[in-house]
């Protein structure tokens, strides 16, 4: 995770489906509140993350690697999202005083044995 001097704002939104439109916006479709683990069950199933970042004008998130975790009720952590490294997936924003935003879309399977609040978190 970059320093968060330079971090205007960092949002993890769980949802069903993460829409990344052509001019580099994102859109959470269907958003999660909560994901529920029945004692019968060993999977929650497929979600997908929106990790919107915004960073100081003049910060170069390109090389900078994020990562996503997830504690279990048990106080256990599991990485989801090894640390990964930003590339461009357009051009970036060349104005010299606007922020600079990061838009992640990161696809998982959560998994888990122990019911209850699992917690993620973007770092």
């Amino acid at each position: 995770m970059p320093s968060t001097s330079d971090l205007i704002y960092a949002v993890l939104v769980p949802c069903e489906t993460v829409l990344l439109e052509q001019d580099g916006l994102a859109s959470a479709i269907r958003l999660l509140d909560s994901l529920t683990l029945q004692e019968d069950e060993a999977t929650v199933g497929l979600v997908e993350i929106l990790f919107a970042l915004k960073f100081e004008a003049g910060f170069n998130p390109v090389g900078q690697e994020f990562s996503v975790d997830i504690s279990n009720p048990a106080g256990a952590t599991d990485l989801l999202m090894r640390p990964s490294a930003v590339n461009l997936s357009g051009p970036p924003n060349l104005h010299p005083s606007a922020p600079v935003g990061v838009n992640l879309r990161i696809r998982l399977e959560i998994q888990g044995k122990n019911t209850g609040v699992y917690r993620l978190r973007g770092i």
